[in-house]
């Protein structure tokens, strides 16, 4: 769809929400001087504040699980569901807004002069107490959330952090709502506490319940502002990562693209319709679970995307992506785990796609995540290396050649752990300590940590990650240097692409702050691409502001140094 046309009707759909919402307060303002408790348009405004609500957490559900399946038949099934939860959300919302306006516009025109008060909505005890309860229970989530936001506290709920920043905009709206159903449920006089025997809280004084109304509007108010934050910085991270992109290739970079190239690209860094439709699944070839590498009882697999026509006519002009998946080097898997969209989005643009398993130290998790038991075992990191320097051997002899795979041009992709180790195999490809390790037929053109840890003294010398290293920074004091990246950079390195959200807690800004340092300071390029607010794996859905900005910037990066 043209980019022009997409963001209209992102606005469009930007522009009925927000004046649904506009139009609901003013139907609780036009209910004061109404004809009764039982107005039409009462329970008309009532059911689509719920369905309203309810329908968003639905579109929610369907772009999360849009971005985890890979193909087969989970994949048609899964896109079948989430497009479906994508169509019903959007139907009931537009369905139930155009029934409102209809009974604003009967209610308006047929009203009656009346000095009758209207009563809050009257539903049934049990009904009133589910609600009450749920809008008491998102708000508690909604303070909590905040405070996660921007209190980037270590190990504080990283999971709810995760999350947060990349669903925001519909955040907004949830806590708007949320405010709405509240103040509809709240009596506004104190003739309406007396009358009412479901009244709400049962607020005696008139001085008070204004008060507790006042309170609500301001408290609704203040989260929607809160979560609208991360949405309101897209513009400075945009500014940031032109001045990279300014840095390393010129003021006039985008001339050395040329028009038929750049048509495969995003047309522009956000767009609205992408973030609430989702960026669409690209079409390519695609193989799964390829045994790459068997010593006594490890197996590691891996999947494969590739173009479906030759990618000498693409941007990716067969260029060969190896992506790490992430997981604290202890979770975490191929496929679902890493981003199978972007692997397909950058497959059909011509790139070939090696998405890889290593080994990971043991963890006893619970059944909690999908990580694959035969992946862990007693492995450090010098054994991760291994096994990813052993792919690339394998690509020199086996895949390549069998995948139309260029070893001349060759990008290594992975974030967190996954970035560690990118970072790691992509600055020591040439180090002596690594020596060995990695095939010498391979160029890297580039390497692209998302959120890397640096530090091994800071991680690798804590009790949980003790093992992944033999012995301290005291008695090992080499192997914590070589396993610290931006110890490793060399005027041979290639250019690197970081992603950094300033919010995260789990792997704080100043690890690839150090790493981009590093590499600068030897005088080679690197493009660190901070995101205002976002916190770790911010890149995981895919249709956020984050990643819609960062798939930009990547592909063109990827282009200019394959």
């Amino acid at each position: 769809m043209n980019n022009i046309l997409s963001s209209f009707i992102g606005f469009i759909i930007l522009f009925a929400w927000f004046s649904n919402i506009v139009l609901l307060y003013l139907v609780d303002r036009f209910l004061i001087k109404g004809r009764n408790n039982k107005t039409k348009l009462n329970k008309t405004s009532y059911r689509f504040l719920l369905s309203f609500s309810s329908c968003i957490f639905l579109i929610i559900a369907s772009l999360i699980l849009s971005n985890l399946i890979v193909t087969g038949t989970s994949f048609i099934i899964g896109i079948t569901i989430s497009y479906l939860f994508q169509i019903i959300g959007f139907l009931i919302i537009s369905i139930s807004g155009i029934k409102l306006s209809y009974e604003v516009i009967i209610f308006t025109c047929n009203k009656k002069k009346s000095k009758e008060t209207i009563n809050p909505i009257n539903i049934n005890s049990i009904r009133k107490k589910i609600v009450k309860s749920i809008c008491y229970f998102i708000n508690g989530i909604g303070i909590y959330s905040v405070i996660v936001l921007l209190v980037p506290i270590e190990f504080f709920s990283p999971e709810l952090a995760i999350v947060i920043p990349q669903i925001s905009l519909f955040l907004i709206f949830i806590f708007i709502l949320n405010t709405l159903i509240i103040l509809k449920l709240t009596p506004r006089s104190y003739d309406d506490t007396k009358k009412s025997k479901f009244s709400f809280l049962r607020i005696k004084s008139i001085a008070k319940r204004k008060h507790f109304r006042q309170g609500i509007l301001v408290m609704g108010i203040l989260l929607s502002f809160i979560f609208s934050l991360p949405i309101l910085s897209t513009p400075f991270s945009i500014i940031h990562a032109e001045n990279e992109f300014r840095d390393v290739y010129g003021d006039n970079w985008r001339n050395f693209i040329p028009s038929n190239i750049s048509r495969f690209f995003l047309e522009s860094q956000f767009n609205i319709y992408n973030y609430f439709m989702g960026i669409p699944h690209k079409d390519c070839n695609i193989e799964l679970d390829i045994l790459y590498y068997e010593k006594n009882d490890t197996k590691l697999y891996l999947d494969v995307y590739y173009p479906k026509v030759s990618g000498e006519s693409l941007p990716g002009n067969n260029s060969i992506i190896i992506k790490i998946h992430g997981g604290a080097w202890k979770v975490g898997d191929k496929g679902t785990g890493n981003t199978p969209i972007i692997s397909k989005y950058l497959a059909n643009q011509g790139y070939v796609v090696f998405d890889i398993q290593y080994g990971l130290m043991e963890f006893q998790n619970g059944g909690l995540d999908l990580t694959p038991e035969y992946v862990q075992g007693n492995f450090t990191l010098h054994d991760m290396v291994y096994q990813i320097g052993n792919f690339t051997k394998q690509l020199e002899t086996t895949y390549a050649s069998e995948y139309n795979g260029n070893l001349d041009s060759v990008f290594i992709m992975g974030g967190s752990a996954g970035g560690h180790l990118t970072s790691v195999i992509g600055l020591g490809y040439n180090d002596p300590y690594f020596s060995g390790n990695f095939s010498n037929a391979i160029k890297l053109k580039g390497i692209i940590p998302l959120y890397p840890p640096n530090s091994a003294e800071h991680y690798f010398n804590r009790f949980e990650f003790k093992d992944l290293i033999p012995g301290d920074p005291t008695t090992n004091p080499l192997a914590f240097k070589k396993f610290t990246p931006s110890n490793l950079v060399s005027l041979n390195d290639p250019p690197a692409l970081i992603f950094q959200g300033t919010q995260d807690r789990l792997v704080p800004p100043i690890n690839s702050e150090q790493i981009e340092k590093a590499i600068e300071g030897i005088g080679n390029d690197c493009i660190r691409l901070i995101f205002y607010f976002a916190t770790h794996c911010n890149d995981m859905i895919t249709n956020n502001n984050f990643a819609q900005i960062w798939l930009y910037y990547l592909e063109r990066f990827l282009f200019l140094n394959r």
